[in-house]
This record gives structure tokens, C-alpha cells and sequence, in this order.
């Protein structure tokens, strides 16, 4: 029986990999939230978190998670008042 299937392409096991990697992202409760907050308009990682009352670093992380999926990017950049610079990322 062990014979009869064949086995997966590397290339097949990458496909496999990202989406379920993308499947997870949609899942995770921070990750969905973020995503829906940036649907429609870009927006920074201090107004996601202000707005959805997540810490900052869970913003963070999740939206480089989501860039790395590609289904966020970053739209421009910014300089905050405190002279730092900040990503507007929107969703992609």
C-alpha cells in the first residue's frame, strides 16, 4: 500500500507550507483583527494597536508576518512627531 502514492514534489510541499501558513494568519485572532483594520485604509502600527487595544508588539510582529505572506505592504513612509519613522501598510 506504502508504494502506491507517490511522493509530494519539493515544490508541491513549498505551496503546501505557505498556505498553510496564510490559512494560520487568517485564523489567529490578532492577525484577523489587523488585517479587517487595514482593509481600506493604510494605517500605522501605533494607530492598529490604539485603535484595536493590542499591545504594540503584538502589532508588529503579526504585520511582519503579514508582509511576509503578502497580504500586507507597505504603502509610504513617515516621519512621527518624535522624529522616528514609522510604515504605513495597508492591505495587499
Amino acid at each position: 500500500m506504502r508504494g502506491l502514492l507517490p511522493k509530494p514534489t519539493l515544490l508541491e510541499l513549498d505551496e503546501y507550507d505557505i498556505k498553510q501558513r496564510i490559512i494560520e494568519a487568517l485564523t489567529t485572532t490578532c492577525s484577523h483583527a489587523v488585517l479587517f483594520s487595514i482593509v481600506n485604509v493604510e494605517k500605522d502600527a501605533i494607530k492598529i494597536a490604539t485603535e484595536l487595544q493590542i499591545s504594540l508588539s503584538a502589532v508588529y510582529k503579526t504585520l511582519s508576518n503579514l508582509e511576509k505572506l503578502s497580504l500586507a505592504e507597505i504603502q509610504r513612509f513617515k516621519i512621527t512627531n518624535e522624529g522616528k519613522k514609522s510604515r504605513c501598510i495597508a492591505a495587499g
